[in-house]
């Protein structure tokens, strides 16, 4: 939801959620692939550019994440390598 608490029991909310203020590459990772492991839960974003890619997940940690650090087109780009 815009609010970013999600719905319970179908999509889980964004508001201080362990993905959005931790690890940036895991985060990117899991933009960029839809998830991990056999379980996939979400569609692959891997079509974004770099730019758009951290455009969307700096907004994200800013607004959700209580402010943590933005991530750069260069981090996104990083890790776009390491999972090829």
């Amino acid at each position: 939801m815009k609010d970013g608490r999600g719905v319970p029991g179908i999509h889980p909310g964004l508001v201080e959620s362990p993905w959005i203020k931790g690890n940036s590459e895991a985060l990117i990772g899991y933009l960029l692939t839809g998830g991990f492991g056999p379980v996939v839960l979400m569609a692959r974003f891997d079509f974004l550019t770099d730019t758009e890619v951290a455009d969307v997940l700096s907004y994200s940690r800013v607004e959700f994440g209580g402010g943590v650090g933005a991530i750069s087109a260069r981090q996104v780009a990083n890790v776009r390598l390491k999972i090829r």
